[in-house]
C-alpha cells in the first residue's frame, strides 16, 4: 500500500462550514496506511463543478452527501457521479425543487431532467447520465423505492470480490446441485475464475487439453484462447479440480471442452444460460465470473504478487483495470508498511 495525499484546493466561504476529512485524521496519519474512506471523502468534499455559481452552494451539501452513500471506488468513478448529479441538482433548482435525495433521484425526476435539461446532449451521454443517476438512487433509496424499481448498472456489482465465507457457501452450493452436470459445470467455473481468473468469454472456448499438468506436484497451467492469448498458472487451493478435469480416464477427447463438454453449441451466452438452470439458493450469493475474477485479482495483491505479473496473467495491458478494487485490498499495518517504505523488507 502507499500513501495517498490529495491535494487541497482553497477553501471558498461557503464551505466554511465543511469538515475537511483529511485535516481530521492528520493525527492518525501514518506512512504507508491506506485510508480508502478518507481519500474518496475528500475528494467529494473537494470537489467543485466548473462554472460553479450561487446555485452550486446551495447543493453543494446535499451532492456531496449522496455521492458519499455510493462508495465510489476511484476518484473517477466519484467524478461521474458528481458531476451527474451536480447537474440534475441546479437544474432542479431552477425550476424551484426542493434540494433533497428525495426530489432529485425520483424516477420521475430523473426523466425530466434527462428529457429537458439536457439539450444538444448525446443519446450516448444522456444514457450514461441516467445509469449514473440511478446508481446513486439505488445507494441511497435501495433497490426498490416509491418512485420505481431501480435499475442496476450493468457490471456495477462484478467488482466487488467473494468473501471466504461467500466462497465456501458457493463451493458447497455447487455440490448441492440436483444434476451431475450442473455441479460439474458449477465447480469448473469457480476454479476458471477463482484459481485462474478468467472470465465467460475465455472459460467458454477452453479445452481439455488447454490445461497443462505435468506431474502430481507440478503446477497446473491453463493457455487461455481469444484476443488476450496467455498462459496463467492456477491458484494451488484450485488446482485439483483442473487436474482431475485434464487427466479423466474416460471417453471424452482431449479436445472436448471444459466447460460443458457434452455440449457442442459456443455462444457468448453459454455461461449465462447454464447458470439460469441453477438451483438458487437465498443464503448463497449468485455465482458471477466478473466477482470471481475480482476475487482472484484481490487475492493475488493481497499475496504480494508483483504488478507486472498480476497485469500478465489478467490479460490487462495497463494498471488502470485494477483500481477498481482497490477499496478492497487488505489494509497494511503501520510498522510493516513504514519498514517496506525503507526498505527494510
Amino acid at each position: 500500500m502507499v500513501v495517498i495525499a490529495m491535494p487541497r484546493r482553497p477553501h471558498s466561504p461557503d464551505r466554511a462550514n465543511f469538515t475537511d476529512p483529511v485535516e481530521a485524521c492528520d493525527a492518525e496519519i501514518k506512512p504507508g496506511v491506506l485510508r480508502w474512506g478518507v481519500v474518496m471523502s475528500q475528494y467529494v468534499d473537494t470537489y467543485i463543478p466548473r462554472g460553479s455559481d450561487p446555485t452550486w452552494w446551495r447543493v453543494a451539501a446535499e451532492v456531496r452527501r449522496i455521492v458519499k452513500l455510493a462508495n465510489p471506488s476511484s476518484s473517477k468513478s466519484a467524478a461521474d457521479l458528481l458531476g451527474a448529479l451536480a447537474r440534475l441538482a441546479r437544474f432542479a433548482d431552477s425550476e424551484g425543487r426542493e434540494g433533497t435525495a428525495k426530489v432529485w433521484l425520483a424516477e420521475e425526476m430523473i426523466e425530466r431532467y434527462i428529457d429537458v435539461g439536457c439539450p444538444g446532449v448525446s443519446p450516448a451521454s444522456k444514457s450514461n447520465y441516467r445509469s449514473r443517476l440511478r446508481r446513486l438512487r439505488t445507494a441511497v433509496f435501495g433497490p426498490d423505492i416509491t418512485t420505481g424499481a431501480s435499475t442496476r448498472l450493468p457490471g456495477s456489482v462484478a467488482s466487488v470480490p467473494y468473501t471466504t465465507a461467500e466462497m465456501t457457501a458457493l463451493w458447497s452450493w455447487s455440490g448441492s446441485q440436483p444434476t451431475v452436470e450442473l455441479r460439474a459445470g458449477c465447480r469448473v467455473l469457480m476454479a476458471l475464475g477463482r484459481g485462474v481468473g478468467l472470465d465467460s468469454p475465455e472459460a467458454i472456448p477452453l479445452r481439455r487439453h488447454d490445461v497443462v499438468v505435468e506431474g502430481t506436484r507440478d503446477p497446473v497451467l491453463v493457455r487461455v484462447r481469444g484476443d488476450r492469448e496467455r498462459v496463467v498458472v492456477c491458484r494451488r487451493a484450485w488446482e485439483q479440480v483442473l487436474r482431475d478435469l485434464a487427466t479423466a480416464d474416460d471417453d471424452r477427447s482431449p479436445v472436448s471442452y471444459l466447460f460443458r463438454p457434452e455440449s457442442t453449441a459456443r455462444a457468448k451466452n453459454t455461461v449465462t444460460n447454464f447458470l439460469a438452470r441453477t438451483k438458487t439458493s437465498a443464503a448463497v450469493p449468485r455465482l458471477s465470473m466478473g466477482r470471481l475474477r475480482a476475487t482472484w485479482l484481490v487475492d493475488l495483491i493481497d499475496s504480494g504478487v508483483a504488478l507486472p505479473t498480476i497485469v500478465a496473467a489478467a490479460g490487462v495491458d495497463s494498471l488502470h483495470a485494477l483500481s477498481r478494487l482497490m477499496p478492497y485490498v487488505a489494509p497494511v499495518d503501520a510498522d510493516t508498511a513504514a519498514a517496506a517504505l525503507r526498505g527494510e523488507r
